[in-house]
């Protein structure tokens, strides 16, 4: 959407937060008010519906009784307690019971007041109020919500981005009107990762997540402040900004720290750590980096994660100089994140693996297999539709370009080269800019131009000291940029 790439430019034209939060915000309405109704997703959302109508009723969430003396851990329970209950109010109606539905909405309410008043914020009273007496439509209305909000989540992890933008808006325009602030952020926050993701569109995304975070924050929406800075921190990252990440990740972990009996906070906090494990390998505090890599492989339990650790371990052996290893930890993470059959489990992680299959294996002086490498991340990145956005094409062209040169195609290098550098011309992201840069420094050496090649080099230090890379060594500031 050429207009969604205006307001990215515009966001990139000023470092102040507050203007960049207004233009992201902007954003925001004009994908809300001029996004057409999706059919698509509507039959989707119907059929959840039906299914969720025509379902066995069972028996509502259970809440606490007795007197509760609130404190910040416990008023979360209770909120996720209540999140769980909200989806019954309406069939409560016809409850075989009616006595015992009476208490039971009589004790949410009750429930919702204390929470309101602990926090100091008023959302659980008036959503119930509006939950408890809304109309069939109206009922439909913020389930519809609820549902995009999950299929959204859902996308995200398969890496379908336009199908998360899809379902995200559609559930901030069916939730218009219905005053869930919760559900509003969640469903932001699900647009924010489809924008950055998917559109590359980082400077505007981000100024969005912030929002999201200070938001969340204010309403003790924990949890969702800390999904967020988690989501901030991997964004910050792809682009390159690298102490910006480490600030976001920390503060994240603090979050999780502070509430980690919240249901599903350990989730944020175990994937976090990986996450600052790069961050501060980036910034060349390997011990730092290791012991946070240590303490992810203690929790990691899906094959998403063992994925991940994969990956880092072969960050980890590329830079103590011990390629072959590096080697076998990313082919390893490309199993992990394939799968058992031929539907990768983990899509991105797939690409990323192949990636950095062919980057190590250029420094292995095997241009063949890099190439091979490089070609089936291609294939890869071509079999999910929208899944290549300029970010991912400009990685690809960068690693395509030093497998041409491992070669000495310097021609096709070139060409690559060329390509990568269209790519990067509307992205907010310095890491790409380093590493375009430090390919033409190589590219140049190659062609007999040392005189360029170490203004290259020089810019890209530049670059990195701006962002918080460490720049003890050429060869490690670009392994971190590669990988």
């Amino acid at each position: 959407m050429p207009i969604l790439l205006d307001y990215e430019r515009a966001c990139q034209q000023t470092t102040d937060k507050t203007q960049r939060e207004q233009i992201a915000l902007e954003a925001l309405n004009f994908l809300l008010q001029n996004t057409a109704p999706d059919q698509e997703s509507e039959d989707e959302i119907a059929l959840a519906l039906e299914q969720e109508a025509n379902a066995a009723p069972g028996e509502a969430t259970p809440l606490p009784e007795g007197d509760l003396q609130l404190n910040d851990v416990l008023c979360a329970h209770l909120e996720a307690q209540l999140a769980d209950f909200f989806p019954s109010i309406f069939r409560l109606q016809t409850f075989p019971d009616p006595a015992a539905a009476l208490n039971l909405l009589a004790r949410a309410r009750m429930i919702c007041q204390k929470v309101d008043t602990w926090r100091q914020y008023t959302y659980w009273t008036p959503l119930f109020d509006f939950l408890r007496n809304a109309t069939p439509g109206q009922w439909r209305q913020w389930r519809s919500a609820v549902i995009a909000q999950q299929k959204a989540r859902a996308a995200i992890g398969e890496s379908k981005f336009s199908r998360a933008k899809r379902f995200a808006l559609y559930g901030l325009q069916r939730l218009a009107g219905i005053a869930d602030h919760r559900l509003y952020l969640d469903l932001c926050s699900r647009l924010e990762n489809a924008i950055a993701e998917g559109d590359a569109y980082y400077c505007v995304a981000l100024a969005l997540g912030y929002w999201v975070v200070k938001e969340s924050l204010v309403a003790g929406h924990y949890l969702r402040a800390a999904g967020m800075r988690h989501n901030l921190g991997n964004q910050l990252l792809l682009t390159g900004k690298n102490a910006e990440a480490i600030a976001v990740l920390e503060q994240a972990q603090q979050l999780c720290n502070d509430y980690g009996s919240v249901r599903d906070m350990p989730y944020y906090q175990i994937n976090g750590l990986e996450r600052l494990a790069c961050a501060y390998l980036n910034r060349g505090e390997e011990q730092r980096g290791a012991e946070a890599l240590a303490r992810y492989e203690f929790y990691s339990r899906q094959p998403r994660e063992h994925a991940l650790h994969r990956l880092e371990k072969g960050c980890l052996a590329m830079r103590a100089g011990t390629h072959e290893t590096a080697e076998q930890r990313f082919e390893e993470a490309r199993q992990f994140a394939q799968g058992e059959d031929s539907t990768p489990k983990e899509f991105y992680h797939v690409w990323n693996a192949y990636l950095s299959l062919g980057w190590v294996c250029t420094l292995r002086r095997k241009p063949d297999a890099a190439l091979a490498n490089v070609q089936q991340a291609l294939i890869h990145g071509e079999a999910l539709e929208d899944f290549l956005n300029a970010d991912r094409w400009c990685h690809y062209y960068l690693v395509l370009a030093e497998a041409r040169m491992a070669k000495n195609e310097l021609a096709a290098a070139q060409t690559a080269l060329d390509s990568a550098e269209a790519r990067l011309q509307d992205l907010d992201s310095p890491r790409r800019n380093m590493q375009c840069l430090l390919t033409k420094a190589t590219l140049r050496e190659a062609q007999g131009n040392a005189s360029e090649a170490q203004t290259c080099r020089d810019q890209a230090i530049q670059i990195a000291l701006a962002n918080g890379f460490s720049t003890a060594t050429i060869a490690l500031l670009k392994m971190a940029v590669f990988n």
